[in-house]
């Protein structure tokens, strides 16, 4: 007896929609590449310093720290691979003739898109 065409090419089929859904994210479940914008406020130009952290609960996911002795020229951006969730910001920007650093938290969401703003 012979086999349906559609029969012998369904594990195929199921393979590539199982990557494909893999490949997205898994519907949020599994972390995939994220894009993060980082909005600092104020003068660009008076920055000196900053760090930016990212915390899931109490765990620290990330800690970048930028250097800009000239200024920052545009929001810092940074690629991270985070699942479908709600996460803290933590940001510490050094001014120009500041000593204590300016520092806020935020929550951010990420969902389906790469691109992700973090702002006050």
């Amino acid at each position: 007896m012979k086999k349906s065409p559609l029969l012998v090419r369904m594990p195929l089929i199921i393979a590539l929609l199982l990557g494909a859904w893999l490949w997205k994210g898994g519907l949020g479940l599994l972390p995939s590449d994220r894009e993060l914008t980082w909005k600092l406020g104020g003068d660009y130009a008076s920055i000196r310093k900053a760090e930016l952290q990212v915390w899931e609960g109490e765990t620290l996911l990330t800690r970048e720290e930028l250097s800009m002795p000239n200024g920052a020229m545009a929001d810092p951006t940074q690629k991270l691979s985070l699942r479908s969730g709600s996460y803290t910001a933590k940001v510490f920007v050094w001014r120009k003739s500041e000593v204590v650093p300016r520092a806020w938290s935020s929550t951010f969401v990420v969902a389906d898109g790469v691109n992700v703003i973090v702002s006050r």
